[in-house]
C-alpha cells in the first residue's frame, strides 16, 4: 500500500511538473504567435502602405507636371521629357520596394492589376513625350486629356485598392494581437490555477487513497465475480452450438446399431462426420475469435459453400424434424472475411432461433437469403413466426434479453452472440418483424479482399 501511495504521490507531482513545463511551452508558443502578428504589420503591411501612398502621391505629381508642360505646349514652349521620366523613376522605384516585401494571401491578384495599370500610364507618358517632341500641342492635350488620365486615374485606383488590402490586414493583425494577448491572458491563469489544483490534490490524494483502499478491494472482487458469471453464461452459449451437432452424432450412432443395410449406415457415418466437421469448425472459430481480441485474423477467408454444403442440409433435416420447411435462395459463390466456424455459427444461430419461436404456427417455413450488397453480403433467415412484440425489437440483440412469458429454456445470449461476431468482423445485424406474420433477422458480412 506504501508503494502505491509513493507511486500515487510521484504521479501527481510529475503531473504539477508537466504543469509548469506545459504553461511555459504554451506561453512562448502563443508569444510567438503574437510577434508574428506584430512582425506581418510592421515588416509588411505597414511598409506596403507606405511605399504604395508614395507611389500614389507620385503620379498626382506626374499629373501637374503633364498639366505645367501642357500650359507651356500651348504658349508655343515645349518641355524637356526630363522631369515626365524622372517622375515615372521614382513611381516605378516605390513600385518595386513594395514588390519586394513578402505577399499577403490574395494579395498578388492586386500586384497584377497595379503592374498592368502601370504599364498603361508607362504607354500613355511616352506617347506624350512623343507628341511634345513633335511639337504638336493639340494632340498632345488630346492625348493628355484621354488616354493618360484614364490610365493615371486606373492606375491610382489600383494602387489605393491595394493599399486598402494592406490596411485591412494590418487592422486584421493588430485585432488578432489583441485577442492573443487576451488568451493568452486567460490560458495562463487557467495553467497556473491547474497546476494549483494539481498540488492540492497532492495533499489531499494520500488520504483520499486510503479510503478509497477498501472500496477498491471490494470492486474488484465484484467485478470477478461478474466476469465468471459471464465466462460462465458464454460457456453455456458454446455448449449450446456444440450440443446440437453432437446430439445428431449420438443419434446417428445409436440409430447406426439398428440399421441394416449398408447404404442406411454409410448415410449415418456421413452425417455424423458432417456434425464432427462442424463442431471443429465451431470451436475453431470461436476459439481463433477469442484469442483475436473479438477481431477476425488478418486474411481469414471462407467459401460459402464450404460451410452451406454441410450446414443447410443439417439445419433442413432439423426444421423437417420439428415439421418445418427449410429454404434456401439460389445465389452466387461468394467467398468471406471469416473463418468457416463464425459464418456457421451466426447461420446456425438465426435458424435454430427462427425453429425455437416458430410455436404452433399453421405455415411452418424457414427461408435463407445471401444477397450481396457491394462490398457486404448480406444473410436474411426469415420465418412465418409470430413476429417480435413491439417493445422488444430495438434491444433483441442485446445481452440477456428475452421475450416476457416466454418458457422456452435459453440465456438471451443466441442473438448477442451474432452481433458481436458480425460486428467484430465489421458487419452490421437487424431484424424486421411483423406481428403475427413473421420475423426476418438478418446480418452482414464484409467480402474476401480479391486475392493480390
Amino acid at each position: 500500500m506504501q508503494a502505491n501511495h509513493l507511486r500515487f504521490l510521484s504521479v501527481v507531482f510529475g503531473l504539477v511538473i508537466l504543469s509548469f513545463v506545459t504553461t511555459t511551452g504554451y506561453i512562448g508558443h502563443r508569444a510567438r504567435a503574437i510577434d508574428e502578428a506584430a512582425v506581418a504589420i510592421s515588416d509588411n503591411a505597414a511598409p506596403s502602405i507606405l511605399h504604395l501612398s508614395a507611389a500614389r502621391s507620385e503620379v498626382r505629381n506626374l499629373q501637374l507636371i503633364v498639366e505645367r508642360d501642357l500650359d507651356q505646349a500651348a504658349a508655343g514652349i515645349f518641355p524637356s521629357p526630363t522631369e515626365l521620366q524622372e517622375s515615372r523613376a521614382r513611381i516605378h522605384q516605390d513600385v518595386r520596394r513594395y514588390q519586394q516585401l513578402p505577399a499577403f494571401p490574395g494579395e498578388e491578384p492586386l500586384w497584377e492589376r497595379a503592374n498592368r495599370e502601370l504599364t498603361h500610364l508607362d504607354d500613355a507618358v511616352a506617347h506624350l513625350s512623343s507628341q511634345f517632341a513633335a511639337h504638336h500641342a493639340r494632340e498632345a492635350s488630346q492625348l493628355a486629356r484621354g488616354e493618360l488620365q484614364s490610365a493615371a486615374r486606373q492606375t491610382v485606383d489600383a494602387f489605393m485598392d491595394t493599399i486598402e488590402f494592406n490596411a485591412k490586414q494590418a487592422h486584421d493583425g493588430a485585432q488578432r494581437v489583441g485577442e492573443l494577448r487576451a488568451g493568452l491572458s486567460r490560458s495562463a491563469l487557467f495553467l497556473t490555477g491547474l497546476c494549483v489544483l494539481w498540488t492540492l490534490a497532492a495533499a489531499m490524494g494520500l488520504g483520499y487513497s486510503l479510503h478509497r483502499r477498501d472500496d477498491l478491494l471490494e470492486g474488484q472482487r465484484r467485478q470477478a465475480i461478474e466476469r465468471a458469471e459471464e465466462l460462465e453464461q458464454f460457456a453455456g452459449r458454446v455448449a449450446h452450438d456444440i450440443l446440437n451437432p453432437l446430439s445428431v452424432v449420438s443419434s446417428a450412432f445409436y440409430a447406426l446399431d439398428l440399421m441394416r443395410t449398408a447404404d442406411e449406415r454409410a448415410s449415418l457415418v456421413q452425417r455424423g462426420r458432417a456434425n464432427v466437421r462442424r463442431i471443429q469448425q465451431i470451436l475453431d472459430g470461436l476459439l481463433r475469435f477469442a484469442c483475436a481480441g473479438a477481431r477476425p485474423e488478418p486474411g481469414t477467408q471462407v467459401a460459402l459453400e464450404e460451410v452451406f454444403g454441410e450446414l443447410i442440409p443439417e439445419l433442413r433435416a432439423q426444421a423437417s424434424e420439428a415439421g418445418i420447411t427449410l429454404t434456401l435462395e439460389p445465389h452466387a459463390p461468394v467467398r468471406l472475411a471469416c473463418s468457416p466456424g463464425i459464418l456457421g455459427s451466426l447461420v446456425s444461430n438465426l435458424v435454430h432461433n427462427a425453429i425455437k419461436y416458430l410455436g404452433d404456427r399453421s405455415e411452418r417455413r424457414i427461408t435463407v437469403r445471401v444477397l450481396e450488397r457491394g462490398a457486404m453480403v448480406r444473410f436474411e433467415v426469415e420465418d412465418t413466426g409470430p413476429g417480435l412484440p413491439p417493445d422488444l425489437e430495438r434491444t433483441v440483440f442485446d445481452p440477456y434479453v428475452r421475450a416476457r412469458g416466454t418458457l422456452l429454456p435459453g440465456f438471451g445470449l443466441g442473438l448477442a452472440t451474432v452481433k458481436k461476431a458480425a460486428e467484430a468482423h465489421g458487419g452490421r445485424v437487424g431484424v424486421r418483424s411483423v406481428v403475427g406474420r413473421g420475423c426476418l433477422f438478418w446480418f452482414e458480412l464484409p467480402l474476401a479482399a480479391p486475392p493480390s
